[in-house]
């Protein structure tokens, strides 16, 4: 996984997804499937994508407004099968959280660094009990 600090491109495996990404290219692309629409509710989708390797899964959840890319949420994991809820604790999110952070440190970027194309921060929702690194972008 790498975000290109200058134009805000988001690389996952193979990959690759420009923060100037439309939808008409999105759904065209062969690099993209297969995907998953989770949301529709008109002028904004969502679809989903689920990648594997370098021993990581990554779904990456691409976020759509009036057919621009508006933000991208990036959860990562180990490629091991899941092992459910009874598995969870919010130490061990905790630690997933950290190590985002520490990834995106790897990166250059701070955690909440704004950039002239957009915003890179690493969270933790309490409500969904998950970690991701989100990619905001700004439009002109």
């Amino acid at each position: 996984m790498n975000i290109d600090t200058t134009n805000g491109t988001l690389t996952v495996c193979q990959s690759v997804i420009p923060s100037t990404l439309t939808l008409q290219e999105f759904l065209a692309a062969a690099m993209y499937q297969p995907h998953t629409k989770v949301l529709e509710n008109d002028p904004f989708v969502t679809y989903k994508i689920e990648s594997i390797c370098d021993d990581h899964k990554y779904i990456s959840t691409l976020y759509f407004q009036s057919g621009l890319l508006d933000s991208i949420s990036l959860y990562v994991s180990d490629s091991s099968p899941a092992t459910g809820w009874g598995s969870w604790s919010e130490a061990e999110e905790q630690k997933r959280l950290q190590s985002l952070v520490d990834l995106l440190t790897q990166q250059g970027i701070a955690n909440g660094q704004r950039f002239a194309w957009g915003i890179v921060s690493a969270s933790y929702d309490q409500r969904s009990g998950d970690s991701s690194i989100t990619i905001r972008h700004v439009r002109p």
